[in-house]
């Protein structure tokens, strides 16, 4: 009988200690995990977002830089490019 008692007593020793873990261990490992992630998904937005802002500066100064060299206004090669349905990409 006191086995079986020492035994229980174990048993539920270590179902303590495994809540214990999680609780001390696992959840704030998965918290820290998830910080780690969405901080690093805001610098991939991030750097996709400055990436689209060059590319869209790219354009305009290429665009300035035509018009320059061939005299003309940019707003009447903007709309050429519109008129036939040209989309700088």
């Amino acid at each position: 009988m006191e086995r079986k008692k020492q035994i229980e007593v174990e048993e539920k020793e270590v179902t303590r200690k495994d809540k214990e873990l999680v609780a001390t261990v696992r959840r704030p490992a998965e918290a820290e995990s998830y910080r780690v992630e969405t901080i690093a998904q805001g610098k991939r937005s991030a750097f996709e977002y400055d990436m689209f802002v060059l590319k869209e500066i790219n354009c305009e100064v290429l665009l300035y830089l035509a018009c320059h060299k061939c005299g003309t206004n940019k707003t009447s090669v903007v709309q050429d490019f519109v008129e036939d349905n040209i989309i700088i990409s």
